[in-house]
């Protein structure tokens, strides 16, 4: 049977059962909110007044729940993988109410390790230091760690992510190792489908990311990528990063050059085209000054008949005559192609 310790005093525990019984046993370093594993035989009533003194405990533990039931009942999940999948159930005070193998070198890696009881902090710290002794993590900074959070809040979820990263990173720092960590924040049905799969929500997310950073996502078998490493699953992702990367720069180049070569094309067609526009004005401006050569050389022209014509009839004027006894004559004036002579008497 269960029981959650409610308080600790003289050497002794106070711990509450999962049928609501009070049980006092000798304290052997278990701390308030540890679940211990109660045997019968070890059990004895607690009298109405020392329930009455706890009662305060009681309220603070439950959070004022309906029940001591509310201590045992998860509201936030957590898993770790390396390539050992663990998960933690936590209540809400952060308790890991159950830590379990999610894979075979999971359950190895936690089959010594008493979690339950702990903080979820203090659970992850105790399962980084066992995969650093068992050669997961090392110094040579190709270590690879994922930590997936769920909690009916997103902002919780959050905050728990981003916390128990920290507390890992710590950890490693503390033993002189180097890890990359990753930590997420997950829904519900991400954890459901994860289960359905016999994985941890982290490494379906890994195996997801790694299908869209693929240039042939048909071809990843994912459950085969599912049963390999977090560390070979990385290494996977930061291949297809790399080469996406190269050819996107690849294609901008090629781009860049295209559009060079097509400024080049309009920049000769503009050449040509002023060019053209050049020679035309330049043949206008020859003819223009050869038109106006012409017209200068036709106003120099000398005219040896003082006859003005218009309208097309002659006019002379004749000279005037000074005296009687003078006489003088004038030149013939053509007109209309006929010949008429005047003489001044």
């Amino acid at each position: 049977m269960k029981a959650v310790v409610v308080e600790v005093k003289n050497g002794h525990v106070v711990a509450l059962s999962e049928n609501g019984v009070f049980k006092t046993v000798k304290n052997q370093n278990y701390a308030v909110g540890e679940v211990l594993i109660m045997k019968e035989n070890n059990s004895k009533k607690i009298s109405k007044k020392f329930i009455v003194t706890m009662a305060g405990a009681i309220a603070i533990i439950v959070l004022g729940s309906a029940g001591a039931y509310a201590y045992y009942t998860p509201v936030s999940y957590v898993s770790l993988d390396v390539n050992p999948s663990v998960e933690y159930s936590v209540n809400r005070f952060d308790r890991v109410l159950k830590a379990k193998g999610v894979n075979e070198d999971g359950k190895q890696l936690i089959e010594d390790l008493n979690l339950n009881g702990k903080s979820i902090d203090e659970a992850i710290s105790q399962t980084v230091d066992t995969l650093i002794d068992d050669g997961y993590i090392t110094d040579d900074g190709t270590g690879e760690i994922v930590i997936a959070t769920s909690n009916d809040d997103p902002q919780k979820s959050e905050e728990l992510a981003s916390e128990l990263k920290d507390t890992a990173s710590e950890e490693i720092e503390e033993q002189g190792k180097t890890a990359n960590i990753e930590a997420m924040a997950v829904g519900k049905k991400r954890v459901d489908e994860a289960r359905e799969l016999g994985v941890t929500p982290g490494k379906l997310n890994l195996v997801e990311k790694l299908k869209k950073s693929s240039a042939t996502p048909d071809e990843i078998d994912i459950q085969e990528w599912l049963n390999k490493p977090v560390k070979e699953i990385q290494a996977a992702i930061k291949g297809n990063t790399s080469t996406q990367k190269e050819q996107e720069k690849n294609k901008e180049t090629e781009k860049e050059k295209n559009q060079g070569t097509t400024q080049n094309k309009d920049k000769n067609t503009n050449s040509n085209s002023d060019k053209n526009s050049n020679n035309n004005s330049n043949k206008n401006k020859d003819k223009s000054n050869t038109t106006n050569k012409q017209d200068e050389s036709s106003e120099d022209v000398p005219t040896d008949n003082p006859a003005v014509t218009t309208g097309g009839a002659s006019q002379v004027t004749e000279p005037k005559v000074s005296g009687a006894g003078q006489s003088g004559s004038n030149p013939s004036v053509t007109a209309g192609g006929s010949g008429q002579q005047r003489k001044n008497q």
